[in-house]
């Protein structure tokens, strides 16, 4: 490999609102812009298992490239049970994995089936000559104008 990837967010954590890279004027302080990301406000505190986006990789990968990760663990996940890890993963058009959006689109695709069946069901058991003139219902005249209708498609 002759170019090494670059790691880069994206969008870069500086043009997001509230993560400006500032200086901090007494000189101490976190200008971290991973570590921004990973303290920013999202649903993660509500779920055991959780993952974060570090970086992106911006350019492809081929079969064999090698990927050297340095790690300083400034934290101990230990503590509290916790565990950490690294994942190379790919991310689709939301930027990982959505096990929600595959199981929606199934679970209404099988409503969508059970739907069908009922109605086909319903049809088969159930089935109206289209156009009989005895499952209308004329209010006050309807046997008369059945009776009427009827006469004139014997004439006819």
């Amino acid at each position: 490999m002759a170019d090494p990837p670059r790691c880069n967010f994206d969008p870069p954590c500086s043009s997001l609102p509230g993560h400006e890279i500032r200086q901090n004027p007494a000189g101490w302080g976190l200008e971290n812009a991973h570590f921004k990301n990973w303290m920013s406000k999202q649903f993660t505190p509500l779920v055991p298992n959780f993952q974060k986006k570090w970086g992106v990789i911006d350019r492809t990968l081929q079969p064999g490239d090698e990927i050297t990760a340095y790690v300083e663990s400034s934290w101990d996940a230990l503590s509290f049970g916790g565990t950490k890890s690294l994942i190379l993963s790919t991310a689709n058009w939301q930027g990982g994995r959505n096990r929600m959006l595959g199981t929606g689109l199934v679970v209404c695709g099988a409503l969508y089936v059970a739907w069908g069946m009922y109605i086909l069901s319903r049809d088969k058991s159930k089935h109206r000559q289209i156009g009989g003139m005895q499952y209308f219902q004329f209010h006050e005249k309807g046997p008369a104008m059945i009776a009427k209708l009827q006469a004139g498609e014997a004439a006819g």
